[in-house]
């Protein structure tokens, strides 16, 4: 097990993060993943999606699909210019201020 700052070192040697998952409700590992400012291969789940979808760092692949796999894998290992672009999307993904927190906490309780 790999956890805290060697976790977050182990990820920032990486290129990208590929999560083939066919369940998650989620996914924390692509949380720390886009904190690490990984490009991240992900496949195409709802709870992928209402993570990444927003964050744009990513290419989804069609799950269950190992040729759309490995055409994503490819895609990114060949393209540099998309594999800086996807880093600089996670780089600013995430909002940790307290204004952004405000907002969504007040969202969350308007809807209660």
């Amino acid at each position: 097990i790999v956890v805290g700052k060697e976790k977050f070192n182990f990820f920032k040697s990486c290129k990208g993060l590929i999560f083939p998952s066919h369940f998650e409700n989620s996914p924390v590992v692509l949380k720390e993943a886009i904190c690490a400012e990984m490009p991240i291969i992900s496949s195409d789940i709802d709870a992928n999606k209402n993570i990444l979808s927003r964050i744009g760092n990513n290419i989804f692949f069609e799950t269950k699909n190992s040729t759309n796999l490995a055409e994503a894998i490819i895609k990114l290992e060949s393209d540099n210019v998309l594999f800086l672009k996807l880093r600089v999307k996670a780089k600013n993904g995430f909002k940790h201020d307290t204004v952004y927190a405000k907002a969504v906490i007040h969202e969350v309780l308007n809807d209660l």
